[in-house]
């Protein structure tokens, strides 16, 4: 997985504005999964499905489901576990959350594995692969492969998850292979009579026009444009930027860089480094975190408001990485009132993360608020971003924690 250091000052103690209660719904052990760093997808019957990235039967990743009971407990399946022996070539190594599609089909990405593995471009570990699982009528799971990486110009392990459309092709990106030097691509695989079909929407170079590393998967606005972020590259070539991808009605999607990160000086009012991605609300603005930039380069939230002349950034807040947090690595959540939420990997009071939500306050200014300190016994290290029910829950994952250090699915409540 790729990873950004930042250097964050110590944890001091400090009151957290909790909601009414943080739940830990499964503890991971090693045989149930270990280190969850992906965001969570929910069901229309409120079932929550993840991945681990290690761990399970086999030690090489799971995707499970949690179904909530009647007595407020969760019940966790597995429902495939990666790098079996009947499957060498399969997928290996999940990193990514999952999609549904209306007939329950589970869709995602594998970091390693595929049909490259032995290959010269990829090694014994593969260059990763896209894959599906369907339920069957025994209620077991049937894992197909849809597109093996090859590690050239068609991309080389990716790292986020994929977006269905409206015809049921999937977008995704890769954090390496693509473009002249490497630095990645955005795909889309199409269903055709003979297996799925790539294309490749856009290959990185990593020169200051463009990005380099996208780490996490792109997404939707209303209109059908596709955008996402790039960990690297840009005017600085080092500090990431925001690409959009608008489709045209000869089939040729438009790429163009809508923001090039700049702050990683004390004092910056901009972000750097964004490992996760981007989201859209209806008015067309996006909304991005960064692990690095801001006030105290401990990590910031950005806005893009589009306008005649491109998109027009504000920095929202600057974490300051004392009892508010700091690092970022995820998506925002946006609810329907316009609030953010998110999950910062480090500090707050306890020193291991901690959920944040913004509320837009007026004039333009943003008030912070600190929703869930990890404690460690409770969760530590959230890499991922957290979802949404209807009643207003929130659920997320842990890296790392619980009882066994192995991570958690938590709940918080309003």
């Amino acid at each position: 997985m790729i990873r950004i250091l930042i250097i964050s000052l110590s944890a001091l103690a400090a009151s957290v504005n909790c909601w009414a209660g943080e739940s830990t719904l499964v503890t991971f052990s090693g045989s149930n999964g270990i280190g969850p760093v992906a965001s969570l997808a929910l069901d229309s019957s409120g079932n929550l499905y993840g991945t681990t990235s290690a761990g399970g039967p086999n030690g090489n990743g799971t995707v499970f489901k949690l179904t909530p009971g009647s007595n407020g407990t969760w019940s966790q399946s597995i429902l495939y576990d990666f790098c079996t022996t009947l499957h060498p070539k399969g997928p290996c190594g999940p990193f990514a959350p999952v999609v549904l599609d209306s007939a329950g089909n589970i869709y995602s990405t594998s970091y390693y594995g595929g049909s490259s593995t032995g290959s010269t471009n990829c090694g014994s570990t593969g260059c990763g692969t896209v894959f599906r699982l369907s339920p069957t009528k025994t209620g077991s799971w049937k894992e197909t492969t849809l597109y093996s990486f090859r590690g050239g110009k068609d991309g080389s392990n990716p790292n986020g998850g994929v977006v269905l459309d409206s015809k049921g092709n999937l977008y995704g990106t890769t954090v390496f292979g693509g473009g002249a030097n490497g630095s990645g691509t955005v795909f889309m695989l199409t269903r055709t009579a003979k297996g799925w079909k790539e294309t490749i929407l856009h290959g990185f170079t990593g020169t200051a026009g463009d990005g380099a590393c996208p780490n996490a998967g792109p997404s939707f606005d209303q209109l059908g444009n596709l955008y996402g972020t790039t960990l690297s590259g840009g005017q600085s070539l080092t500090n990431g930027t925001v690409f959009e991808l608008s489709p045209t009605t000869s089939g040729v999607w438009n790429f163009s860089v809508i923001h090039s990160f700049s702050a990683l000086e004390i004092n910056g009012t901009d972000g750097a480094g964004p490992v996760g991605g981007v989201i859209a609300d209806a008015a067309g603005n996006l909304y991005v975190a960064t692990a690095g930039g801001g006030a105290q380069n401990l990590g910031a939230v950005i806005q893009l408001t589009p306008g005649s002349d491109g998109f027009t950034p504000t920095l929202l807040y600057s974490f300051q990485g004392l009892a508010d947090g700091a690092d970022p690595k995820a998506a925002v959540t946006l609810d329907i009132s316009g609030n953010l939420y998110g999950t910062v990997t480090q500090n707050t009071s306890y020193g291991q993360g901690g959920v944040f939500k913004l509320t837009p306050s007026g004039g333009g200014s943003w008030t912070e608020s600190v929703l869930l300190s990890f404690e460690g016994i409770d969760g530590a290290t959230p890499w991922a971003g957290v979802i949404l029910d209807s009643p207003g829950n929130l659920y997320g994952t842990t890296e790392f924690g619980g009882s066994s250090g192995d991570g958690v699915v938590f709940e918080v409540t309003p």
